[in-house]
């Protein structure tokens, strides 16, 4: 990702402050790897239907590690609760020894990286969809 935004850096005028990163499905996880090895080179990630890890009954093994020069920085993720792909409620349930913590589990893991320890999270349920700020 780092020679990619220097190659477009380089050819193009770009506001380096003002990069942003987005993805669907695996482009997900990726958008949200990009945030966790490179947040330097980042405003933000916004992306759809994509978790950073999973799970067993050892713990939580996210798919990437974060940067030692981690710093947090804005995440939006959107996740269906009728996807059966990359579903909203964790699954217990895949081939292998793993589970996904599903959607409130991968952004609690966002949050503790971030030190937002959720305490203070609204949930407002909509007509179809539910926002939880």
């Amino acid at each position: 990702m780092r020679e990619v935004v220097a190659q477009v850096t380089a050819a193009h005028p770009v506001d380096t402050t003002r990069v942003y990163v987005t993805g669907h499905s695996y482009g997900c996880w990726m958008a949200q790897r990009v945030l966790a090895q490179a947040s330097d080179l980042v405003a933000a990630v916004a992306c759809f239907a994509g978790f950073l890890a999973l799970v067993n009954d050892l713990g939580v093994f996210p798919l990437t590690e974060l940067s030692s020069d981690y710093t947090p920085r804005p995440l939006m993720v959107i996740y269906g609760t009728a996807d059966i792909t990359v579903p909203y409620a964790p699954v217990h349930d895949l081939p292998g020894p793993y589970f996904t913590l599903g959607a409130e589990g991968n952004l609690a893991l966002w949050g503790g990286y971030n030190g937002c320890p959720g305490l203070n999270a609204t949930e407002t349920l909509k007509d179809n969809y539910t926002l939880h700020e």
